[in-house]
């Protein structure tokens, strides 16, 4: 039973038999629903996988648990926003004037 939670190939495979069972042999409503629970079965396997590889890892825990992409695009915007001031009176102007 612990194999089941230390590794992730086999909900791929369970995945991917069930997207195949569902295309070659349902019709209609059964093909959906079955084609609906293996694409979220391989959801799962995708978010299991992510959660093992970096349960050991205090780097990518770290970019995970803040939000690398979001935390990287404000920083810079930041930046660039105060670049902006520097360089534009206008832009001083209307950021200054605008209503809080």
């Amino acid at each position: 039973m612990a194999w089941l939670r230390t590794h992730t190939r086999q909900w791929y495979i369970l995945a991917v038999l069930l997207g195949v069972i569902a295309l070659a042999f349902f019709h209609g409503t059964a093909h959906d629903v079955l084609f609906s629970v293996a694409v979220f079965a391989f959801l799962g396997a995708c978010i299991r996988d992510v959660g093992l590889l970096v349960r050991d890892n205090d780097v990518a825990r770290g970019m995970i648990g803040r939000g690398a992409d979001s935390g990287g695009f404000a920083s810079a915007a930041f930046q660039l926003a105060g670049k902006l001031d520097a360089a534009d009176p206008r832009w001083t102007l209307r950021r200054s004037s605008s209503p809080r």
